[in-house]
């Protein structure tokens, strides 16, 4: 991923949800709702809602993985992993104005 520099050229590394993954977790899971996946994973849906568009914070992503490494077992009989490369990835990210 790749992302303009602004007028400054200020660009610096990011991290992205993989929502994909999320969501087929999610699926694995009945977490049907982001109501649901936000009592999982002890925050706001509105918070999973801006992690799916970039807004993504420690504290989210440490719920997130701490949420489902009990389920690491059983997602694991579809191959869906629950480590932070399974759910994120790293990228070129716009820096805030």
């Amino acid at each position: 991923m790749h992302v303009a520099p602004t007028a400054s050229g200020e660009v610096r590394a990011g991290v992205f949800l993989k929502n994909e993954h999320l969501a087929l977790v999610a699926k694995l899971l009945d977490l049907n709702t982001d109501t649901a996946l936000g009592r999982t994973i002890g925050m706001d849906p509105r918070t999973i809602s801006r992690a799916r568009t970039g807004v993504i914070g420690e504290p989210f992503i440490a719920a997130l993985l701490s949420a489902f490494a009990p389920h690491a077992e059983y997602l694991g009989q579809y191959n869906v992993g629950v480590r932070f490369e399974d759910f994120f990835a790293i990228g070129d990210k716009q820096a805030a104005a």
